[in-house]
């Protein structure tokens, strides 16, 4: 299963952390399509795509921009966390 798991969260792109952020949800996908670096899309299992959102290098996902996220096809169970699969929705910049 592959899986993006986001961290290092925050509300605005000007706050200022003192600590690592809001630690985000572990999100499955189908595939991940990268272009020169400035596209990334999301693969569901409908095979459509989805264009992940980027304000200021900070990668927003429902209501939360992160500025970390690590791609994996680790066993979600030994990293003890819920996975739950990309929303479009709440990959869309409100």
């Amino acid at each position: 299963m592959l899986t993006i798991k986001l961290f290092h969260g925050r509300l605005t792109t000007t706050e200022e952390l003192d600590n690592w952020g809001t630690d985000g949800p572990l999100l499955r996908i189908g595939g991940l399509h990268v272009t020169y670096l400035s596209m990334f899309a999301v693969i569901l299992e409908d095979k459509d795509w989805y264009f992940l959102k980027f304000v200021n290098d900070l990668l927003y996902y429902d209501e939360v921009l992160y500025g970390d996220f690590t791609i994996s096809d680790s066993d979600p169970e030994a990293i003890g966390q819920e996975v739950e699969w990309f929303d479009p929705v709440k990959g869309q910049v409100t």
